[in-house]
């Protein structure tokens, strides 16, 4: 089972076998950035997301990465995360420092999981700046 469990899913594909994709991608997307997310967005980022919803369907299985594998990536890491992300996401972060050293995590002020639509200026910002660097 996944860190975000299976009741996001059993949701998501209800919406599915309904044929209502629009309830579908409203719930992969709340699940994703919190309750009411999806009813805020612009309506062409959910376009984008309507476009792209059958990919969850092939979301069930994620590859499990060793911390052989971390230890060997050694391209500069910048790790991002909103200031209203779910929690959870803390853990894959977690799971990788306990194989090697990252950088401190850069926290996203008024943004959640979707960095880049929530606070494009601070998301560009952060980035832009790494980049220079690297």
């Amino acid at each position: 089972m996944s860190v975000f469990g299976i009741h996001y899913r059993s949701r998501v594909l209800q919406g599915f076998r309904r044929g209502d994709h629009v309830h579908a991608a409203g719930e992969f997307i709340d699940t994703f950035n919190g309750k009411g997310y999806w009813s805020r967005m612009p309506g062409s980022a959910r376009e984008m997301v309507l476009q792209n919803i059958y990919t969850v369907l092939g979301d069930v299985v994620r590859p499990v990465t060793t911390c052989e594998q971390v230890r060997r990536f050694d391209a500069p890491v910048l790790l991002l995360t909103g200031e209203r992300s779910p929690k959870r996401y803390a853990f894959f972060y977690d799971e990788m420092r306990k194989c090697r050293s990252f950088p401190q995590t850069t926290v996203i002020p008024n943004a959640s999981h979707a960095i880049h639509i929530d606070n494009p200026a601070g998301f560009l910002s952060v980035v832009l700046g790494f980049l220079k660097v690297h």
